[in-house]
């Protein structure tokens, strides 16, 4: 068991040391490389002002590979699965016959890795980006003559989440070395012990960084106002931890409303004895109730860290959200990896033993890719909420207009509102419907090749397999060329919308329209992933049920209660959820590179401002 865990774990562990150590390489060089032409304190307002363009960056390539990625991978998923009982044939989506199956696999590494991957790398890269225009001013508010000192202060963010690359390091030992996996019930037990030990040792560490790098006091200008206000090395690292904890605080709920072990999916399961029909009222019961908490969860996070460091905090929070990252993307490359390898050995008909070893790692992968994708939701929730500071931030400076902030009580502002609130359920809508037509398109192919070949389907044809072999190339190539069209239309809302809007509304609008926008995202996002992680997790549930006769596997009308439950969840949990994360982040992004333009557009009031 050590081997087989340990294979899949330290895989996860080397892409999340990868994407955190690539974001850290190249943010702080072209950091450095702007230091040289801005080298005063007084000029990292432009300083930090250019490293907007890297955020942007970051956030059209995750925006690509979460929509493109997103509809391949569940296209891909949900047609393999379907080609066989559309079409009449006793396929699973794993049979060496089904020419979906390679296309599956290949939408595994798409939407779960490449996908995630960037995503992430946009989390992180647009998070520190918020802090140091956040904390711009931080140079010249260093109560010291050393503008080594103040530098140091400026990239803390950037040092906080070094040490968090370091902590999970560290921490690997734990879980591959110092208590391995030994038996099936010990996978969830080790994942945690790498969670809690991160994050217990995350605090002390930031405490260290704190007091090492920031001075006994300095000052910041805050978001509304111009008097500057005083903290200290304390404050931030209250801030940055009660993102650390709350990050901690979101997998466990996550795991609550989406693990087998818990009430919530079981009861998911037993609805599944009365038909698809109460598995899905009750599964979306589940994914509405799954909001509270996490909510109440982040409004604590960005009530208290604003109250420690004013919309600083809030920066300093979402990286120490981030900061055990590398932890985090290790349980989400766990999932894909054992799925591919489960299917791989079902397709290989290799030992009953080795298929056996295999589902029980990809049923734990399930249950962790769930809880990683609350944790994604929450960072993209507090980075969102800071780069929409950063953005109000840059207004104010560049317009003392704004100095006093937004007027919230402004009809321009109210009617964006209304307007931001509707964006995700319209992207939400076209990235389903993608999502559908892909899957339509791939039936369609494997229908076409059954019909053209129809002794591909023959059980005797599956020893003789060299002489009919399916076109896998095919169905490969109809899910990338269709997700590739797709993605166009819901790229371009999230791309636009912002640009349109601040362009001829002004900064009201556009204020308006983001908050929205943050607002609606959350709670879709929320209930889509854990209504869709739930719904897979009592198709498992009920894969390897052995108590209750009524809720065994086979081809029981229960099982197939829960697999429409599950199809039906896929787009939610692996396309929509986190595709909304990257459309929160984007349009808060594009807002704050583009202020200026909007500040110079009738003094922010737009074309069509009074």
């Amino acid at each position: 068991w050590a081997w087989s865990f340990n294979t899949p774990f330290r895989a996860g562990l080397a892409n999340g040391f990868q994407v955190s150590g690539s974001m850290l390489l190249s943010f702080y060089s072209i950091l450095a490389a702007f230091r040289v032409q801005y080298s005063q304190p007084t000029d990292w307002y432009y300083l930090t002002d250019a490293m907007t363009g890297y955020a942007l960056g970051t956030t059209i390539v995750s925006l690509f590979a979460r929509v493109v990625g997103g509809i391949f991978v569940k296209g891909a998923d949900i047609g393999a699965d379907m080609a066989g009982k559309i079409t009449k044939k006793s396929i699973g989506e794993d049979d060496m016959r089904n020419p979906a199956a390679i296309a599956d696999y290949v939408g595994d590494n798409i939407g779960h890795i490449l996908g995630m991957n960037l995503d992430y790398f946009g989390s992180l890269g647009e998070a520190i980006c918020a802090v140091l225009v956040l904390g711009s001013s931080i140079g010249v508010g260093v109560v010291s003559a050393d503008i080594n000192a103040a530098w140091d202060a400026m990239i803390y963010p950037l040092s906080v989440f070094c040490m968090g690359v370091i902590v999970s390091l560290v921490c690997s030992v734990i879980t591959t070395n110092i208590r391995p996996v030994t038996t099936e019930k010990s996978i969830e037990t080790s994942f945690k012990t790498q969670i809690f030990a991160t994050t217990g040792l995350l605090l002390p560490v930031n405490y260290i960084v704190s007091e090492a790098l920031l001075p006994e006091q300095f000052y910041l200008q805050p978001i509304v106002g111009d008097q500057y206000f005083s903290l200290g090395p304390f404050e931030a690292f209250l801030a940055v931890s009660c993102g650390t904890i709350g990050a901690l605080l979101m997998g466990l709920v996550t795991e609550y409303h989406t693990s087998h072990a818990f009430t919530p999916v079981k009861e998911v399961a037993d609805a599944c004895k009365t038909g698809a029909a109460t598995n899905l009222i009750y599964g979306l019961s589940l994914g509405y109730k799954s909001t509270i908490v996490p909510s109440l969860l982040l409004a604590f996070m960005i009530f208290y860290s604003y109250s420690l460091c004013d919309m600083y905090g809030v920066g300093l929070a979402s990286v120490g959200y981030l900061a055990n990252l590398a932890t985090v993307m290790a349980m989400n490359t766990y999932g894909p990896i054992c799925d591919n390898a489960a299917g791989i050995a079902e397709m290989a008909k290799l030992d009953a033993t080795i298929r056996q070893k295999t589902r029980v790692l990809n049923f734990s992968g399930v249950s962790f890719a769930a809880i990683g994708k609350g944790h994604a939701i929450g960072s993209a929730s507090l980075v969102s909420v800071a780069l929409l500071g950063a953005f109000l931030s840059r207004v104010r400076l560049s317009n003392m207009i704004y100095i006093s902030g937004v007027n919230t009580l402004d009809p321009l502002f109210f009617t964006f509102l209304i307007i931001g609130g509707m964006l995700p359920f319209a992207f939400s809508a076209m990235v389903m419907g993608s999502v559908a037509a892909t899957v339509m398109d791939i039936v369609s192919e494997v229908k076409f090749q059954f019909e053209r070949n129809p002794n591909l389907c023959a059980e005797s044809h599956i020893s003789s397999f060299e002489r009919v072999k399916p076109d896998y190339l095919a169905c490969v190539l109809v899910a990338t060329r269709k997700s590739l069209q797709e993605m166009i239309a819901p790229t371009l809302l999230v791309v636009l919308s912002p640009l349109i809007c601040g362009l001829f509304f002004g900064i009201i609008a556009l204020t308006g329209m983001l908050i929205g926008c943050i607002l609606s995202c959350i709670q879709l996002s929320l209930s889509m992933t854990n209504a869709g992680g739930a719904w897979a997790n009592s198709k498992k549930f009920i894969e390897r049920a052995t108590g209750d006769d009524a809720i065994k596997s086979g081809s029981s009308n229960v099982y197939v209660a829960s697999l429409v439950g599950d199809s039906v969840g896929d787009p939610l949990k692996d396309t929509v959820g986190p595709a909304l994360n990257v459309m929160m982040r984007g349009m808060t992004v594009i807002s704050l590179v583009f202020a200026d333009v909007f500040l110079g557009v009738n003094q922010g009031r737009g074309v069509y401002g009074a």
